[in-house]
């Protein structure tokens, strides 16, 4: 269940989630304390692969080095050198 707002203003409000009961008669529900085990390993679970992370900045790099390279070239056509 999507926690309100309230739940993620709270000043530790990684260390909670918000449950709710599936019993047809049932209406509760609250947050739950995450254990520490359980919260890293979800954060794990949600974050980028070290693949996806790497060609991210080797494209960032390509892109910053063909920005220098044109700035270089448009640089040496107007001095004329």
């Amino acid at each position: 269940m999507l926690r309100s707002a309230n739940d993620k203003r709270r000043w530790d409000a990684d260390e909670w989630r918000r449950y709710r009961c599936r019993g047809e008669t049932c209406s509760w529900q609250g947050l739950l304390q995450v254990s520490g085990g359980r919260r890293i390993r979800a954060r794990d679970e949600r974050g980028t692969s070290v693949l996806v992370r790497m060609g991210r900045t080797a494209l960032m790099l390509l892109t910053a080095g063909g920005v220098t390279w044109g700035c270089l070239q448009a640089l040496q056509f107007l001095t004329g050198s």
